[in-house]
């Protein structure tokens, strides 16, 4: 359970210390000495920074409440805790989905570099095939042609 703390103007302006537990009045003695105002004080123009600062003080007070309610509610942080393991579930779902898409793909490039591979051996063995049968037939026509040169 917190203790009292204003929220609203309405509440700072009739806060004179009595809404606070003991525990408080021994950790702050000076909350003992607040009185109370009224809300047309700091409506008076002379006063609008002070206002204003009493707002920035109010809102950091009821969110700084707010965040002390859910620290002590054990509901919400067991939700909180199940809320990021159903993240971290999602999560797990989704990259394993990529790594089965990933290794899909893998095994993909992999075939087509294996049909490379395999073009590359068998055009390489055909370019050895033509290249030997080419320089044979130059082998042929120049001892053809040195039969036919002596006759001239």
């Amino acid at each position: 359970m917190l203790d009292f703390y204003p929220t609203r103007e309405i509440h700072f302006a009739a806060w004179n210390g009595t809404q606070n537990c003991p525990a408080t009045h021994a950790l702050f003695p000076s909350v003992s000495s607040i009185k109370t105002t009224r809300r047309s004080t700091l409506a008076e123009p002379y006063h609008r920074d002070l206002h204003t600062r009493v707002e920035a003080v109010l809102g950091v007070l009821r969110a700084k409440g707010h965040e002390q309610l859910l620290a002590t509610n054990k509901t919400s942080q067991l939700e909180k805790l199940e809320s990021k393991a159903y993240y971290w579930e999602v999560l797990a779902k989704k990259q394993e989905g990529e790594i089965i898409a990933l290794r899909e793909r893998m095994y993909e490039t992999e075939v087509k570099l294996r049909a490379a591979m395999l073009a590359i051996e068998n055009n390489s063995a055909e370019h050895q095939r033509v290249v030997t049968s080419l320089n044979s037939k130059v082998a042929n026509l120049t001892n053809l042609l040195s039969k036919v040169a002596p006759l001239k």
